[in-house]
């Protein structure tokens, strides 16, 4: 563990966010492609589209309500609403995805501001930090917490 580095999420990740998709939206064009939200339950699934916004592995997070600062891996073609933060790591090659999300889960409710209505927003998370082992080590560790 002695070559596994302590970085910031911004150091490793590009931020982001969903779009505002209502519930009409959804019906009238629905199809194959979630749509995250902010709930936990399906998933975070809250319908489907016929297009979608974001392609390839991501992590998410509930930005705000009840649930802000749920962590969730992503992978494949889906949509997130406006309460969903996105993170795509700014080099697949020494980042998994799988093993952050897992790692990210474990501590991110510390960060959720309870004053009103809970949120962990983008700056906030920006500043959170997590190891990074070397990739090999990653991959293994995620295998494992997968099954």
């Amino acid at each position: 563990m002695s070559d596994w580095e302590t970085k910031k999420i911004n150091e490793l990740f590009n931020i982001g966010r969903g779009r505002v998709i209502s519930s009409i939206e959804i019906a009238n064009n629905s199809g194959k492609y979630p749509v995250y939200s902010s709930q936990s339950r399906n998933n975070g699934c809250m319908g489907y589209l016929d297009s979608f916004d974001f392609e390839g592995e991501y992590i998410t997070w509930t930005t705000d309500g009840a649930n802000a600062g749920t962590v969730f891996y992503r992978d494949g073609q889906f949509n997130c609403t406006n309460v969903c933060g996105t993170l795509k790591a700014k080099d697949s090659i020494e980042i998994d995805h799988r093993f952050m999300a897992f790692q990210l889960s474990q501590f991110s409710k510390r960060h959720v501001s309870y004053i009103g209505n809970p949120k962990l927003m983008n700056g906030v998370i920006a500043e959170i930090e997590v190891k990074k082992p070397p990739y090999p080590e990653q991959k293994t560790i995620s295998a494992i917490l997968d099954t």
